[in-house]
C-alpha cells in the first residue's frame, strides 16, 4: 500500500466537509505503521470516496515482488441503501459491487 497517493486517489473533484482532514489522518495513520484504520463518521460524509481514495493506494502488480502479494481491495457493507448509493455515484464508477448470498464464496 502506499499512502503517500491518498489525496491524488480522492475521486471527487473537491473536499467537502472534513474529507481533507480525515484523508490527511488516515494517511497518517497507514504512514505510522496500521494495517488498519476505522472511520466513523455520520451518514453523509462521504464515507465512500474515502475508502475509494484509501483502494487506490493498494499495490499494483508492478509495485509488489511475489505473485502471491495482494494487489485488491475491498469495500464492505452490510447496508443494502448504501450498496446501491455506491452503485450509482459515478466518482466510484470503478467499483465492482457484488449484492447477494449468490456472489459470497
Amino acid at each position: 500500500m502506499e499512502p503517500g497517493r491518498i489525496h491524488q486517489e480522492f475521486p471527487a473533484p473537491s473536499y467537502r466537509g472534513y474529507q481533507k482532514q480525515a484523508l490527511t489522518q488516515i494517511k497518517k495513520a497507514y504512514q505510522d505503521g496500521n494495517d488498519v484504520v476505522l472511520i466513523r463518521a455520520p451518514t453523509g460524509s462521504g464515507k465512500s470516496l474515502l475508502a475509494r481514495a484509501i483502494a487506490g493506494c493498494a499495490d499494483t502488480l508492478s509495485e509488489v515482488e511475489s505473485e502471491d502479494a495482494a494487489t485488491d481491495a475491498y469495500y464492505t457493507t452490510p447496508q443494502v441503501s448504501q450498496i446501491d448509493d455506491v452503485a450509482e455515484d459515478e466518482l466510484l464508477d470503478d467499483f465492482d459491487v457484488l449484492k447477494g448470498k449468490g456472489h459470497c464464496v
